[in-house]
Order: structure tokens, then C-alpha cells, then sequence
């Protein structure tokens, strides 16, 4: 499974989207004219990389420091929370290196975190303009450096170089900026490893949580057990990992499901379980568009189907459902069972046990997983409720 750093990006992207399109947006828009900044000034190929990562990212950390969503309000989000990006940087090792970059805020900032910030203001800026930039360009620059000189020369002589190239503003006005960026990425053709690839995962797990109360610990663990029954079932260490990245990833369906249907205590309406259904769905559609995750796509959208034929969303059978599948979603009904949520205490290991195997005697879940499971029962719930910290 070979995945783009750019594929990273898209993947965050397509999780936040539904959450918050502005952030969204804002983060498209600030690497764009960010890397049309760096490519103007000449710098090198790592730089401009570091530029257009760095501008991608540089407000994602306002997402984890706030614990729920209904207490994060849009002026928090596009904001410039600089330091709070530097702690997703941080926690993925790959990023390391150009984590400096978003101490924007310093007195000696580099030229790369100079240009994050710039793009950052001046697309701050020009949510407050008229569209068709193009026909006003370089008067909407002027007046944009009339009220900020805190920004150094060059990036003010590039800017101005640019107030004159009619496709910076055509695309900067495109409705689909996202095939733009796709288009004119630096970080194709840098990957990243599958550990780094799990960093990432988690971190979406971590701003799902934003939507639901119990979703990142909920995450955490199915990944954790189903890592942990791939390792017992003597898979490679890779596809141990490549089943804990699908166990991460299982549930980002449910940020298109309302908070109040995600966190209501007790019983679901009709209505509400139909709603409810469609975030396994979702989270196949999400991953589709990342082709390079073509191969655990399946195994973490399926992991309601049921070997019967009675799970959702497409009712599929045994023969169409493959072995990772099936680790899935056995990890996915042990967690929920077992672990603690706002409104009631996990079950006993004694009653998890008799669930799955009264689901494995009735051809729904695999029998000989769930044997593992009893098996090893002690080891599997060590893996639940833990929050992975980087």
C-alpha cells in the first residue's frame, strides 16, 4: 500500500470537510497561494514542500484542543492557531523536521513560516472582498499591504508579481480547488510509511471525537483489537498495521451523522437508526477517494455486514465479506461492548462472550475469530479504552 503524503492531506481533508467546510476551505485556499508564493520566490523543491505541508496543516491543532464541537465557533477555527498546528506536527514523525515552521508567531521566523502566514492573512482577507478577484488584482493587493507591513519584502514583491498572473486568480476562484491542488502538488510523489500512516489516522480519530463523545476512544480500541487478533491469527507485522489503520478509520462515516443522534442516551427512534445506518456507508464513499487505501477501504466499511447476509449497508454475504472484514467487524462488537460510554458501564467479559458467540453460532460473525477471542479474551480487553498518545 503505497499512500502520498498528498493523499494524507486529502484523506484529513475529506474528514473535516463535513465538519467544518470553512476550515476546509480556508486550509485549500492558504496552500494554494502559499506554494504559489514559494514557486515565485524560487526556493528550492524541499522548501516549497515544507511551504505547501506546513499551510495544509497550520490550523488543524484548534480541532484537537477543543473537546467538543459545540464549543468551537468559526472565529476559533480561522483564527491562525499556529501553536496548536505545531502540536499535530508533532505527533507525526514525518512532519518533524518542518514542525519550526509554524512558530509563526516568533520574532526570527524562517521564510517558510513567513509564507504560511502570509497566506493564512491574505485569505482571511479576501473572504472579506468581491469575488472576481481578477478584474481588481492588483488594487486588491495594494490595499491588502496598505493594512499589514508586517510581512517581509520578498513576500510582498511576490505577491505583487503575482496580482498580475491571471491563472494564479483563475484558480484561486475555482469552485473545485481541490483538483487544483491535486493537480499542482508537490507531495505526490513523497510517501509516507504505514506507521506514519496510523499517526495520521489517529489524529482523525481524535478530531471525530469533536463530533462524538466516545468516538475516539471507541476508534482507538477496535483498532487495537483487531491489530491485536491479526497478530494472534500470525499476520504480518504489515498487515497487522494495515488492519489497525482500517480499525481507525471505520467510523469517519459518522461525522455526516447529527451529534444528536451520535450522543443521544438510550433507545433510537426508528428514524434515528435509519440516520444512524448510513455512516458505514459514508465512510466507504470518504475512503474511495483515496485510491491508494483501495485495499482496507472494504475491510473498514464493512464492518457492519454480517456473514448472513443481514448487516447493512449492502447486506452482503460470507462468500463477499474477506477475512479482515470479518477481524473488523468482531473487534468492532467487542468494543462496543465492552467499553465504558457517557451513558452506561461496559458489559462484563462473561456477557461480551456470550453475545459474540450467540453471533457466531447464528452465522453472523466468524466463528473461528470470536474463538480467538474467547481464547484470549484477557489480552483483547487489555486493548480497549486506551487512548494512544503520541
Amino acid at each position: 500500500m503505497k499512500t502520498s503524503v498528498q493523499d494524507c492531506l486529502n484523506l484529513i481533508n475529506v474528514v473535516i470537510e463535513p465538519l467544518f467546510s470553512d476550515l476546509a476551505l480556508h486550509l485549500r485556499q492558504s496552500s494554494f497561494i502559499a506554494f504559489y508564493i514559494a514557486r515565485n520566490l524560487q526556493l528550492s523543491d524541499n522548501q516549497v514542500k515544507d511551504v505547501f505541508i506546513s499551510a495544509s496543516m497550520h490550523d488543524l491543532g484548534v480541532l484537537l484542543k477543543n473537546a467538543h464541537r459545540d464549543r468551537l465557533i468559526a472565529a476559533d477555527v480561522l483564527d491562525g492557531h499556529y501553536l496548536n498546528g505545531l502540536e499535530v506536527q508533532h505527533e507525526i514523525a514525518m512532519l518533524n523536521r518542518i514542525s519550526n515552521a509554524l512558530y509563526v508567531q516568533e520574532s526570527d521566523c524562517t521564510l517558510v513560516s513567513d509564507i504560511v502566514y502570509f497566506a493564512d492573512t491574505f485569505e482571511l482577507y479576501l473572504r472579506g472582498q468581491d469575488k472576481d478577484y481578477i478584474s481588481y488584482s492588483e488594487m486588491l493587493v495594494d490595499d491588502f499591504f496598505a493594512m499589514h507591513a508586517e510581512f517581509r519584502q520578498e513576500i510582498v514583491d511576490a505577491m505583487k508579481r503575482l496580482a498580475q498572473d491571471d491563472v494564479f486568480w483563475l484558480r484561486l476562484e475555482s469552485s473545485n480547488m481541490h483538483k487544483v491542488l491535486q493537480r499542482i502538488s508537490p507531495l505526490r510523489d513523497s510517501y509516507v510509511t504505514l506507521e506514519d500512516l496510523k499517526d495520521i489516522c489517529l489524529i482523525l480519530a481524535r478530531i471525530v471525537d469533536i463530533h462524538s463523545s466516545f468516538t475516539v476512544t471507541h476508534s482507538t480500541s477496535v483498532s487495537r483489537v483487531a491489530a491485536k487478533i491479526a497478530s494472534l491469527m500470525l499476520y504480518s507485522e504489515e498487515q497487522q498495521q494495515k488492519i489497525g489503520i482500517a480499525g481507525y478509520l471505520h467510523d469517519i462515516g459518522k461525522v455526516y451523522i447529527p451529534s444528536a443522534v451520535l450522543n443521544k442516551e438510550g433507545q433510537l427512534t426508528r428514524k434515528e437508526r435509519a440516520l444512524m445506518k448510513k455512516h458505514s456507508y459514508k465512510t466507504l464513499e470518504m475512503l474511495s477517494h483515496i485510491k491508494s487505501l483501495k485495499e482496507i477501504t472494504p475491510w473498514a466499511a464493512n464492518h457492519h455486514e454480517r456473514l448472513d447476509g443481514s448487516g447493512y449497508p449492502f447486506g452482503l454475504h460470507a462468500d463477499e465479506l474477506d477475512e479482515a472484514s470479518r477481524i473488523i467487524a468482531v473487534a468492532d462488537v467487542f468494543t462496543a461492548l465492552t467499553e465504558d460510554r457517557p451513558y452506561r458501564k461496559g458489559m462484563d467479559l462473561t456477557q461480551a462472550m456470550d453475545i459474540l458467540e450467540t453471533e457466531a453460532d447464528q452465522k453472523k460473525l466468524d466463528k473461528l475469530i470470536v474463538d480467538i477471542v474467547k481464547r484470549n479474551i484477557k489480552i483483547i480487553f487489555d486493548c480497549v479504552g486506551q487512548i494512544v498518545s503520541k
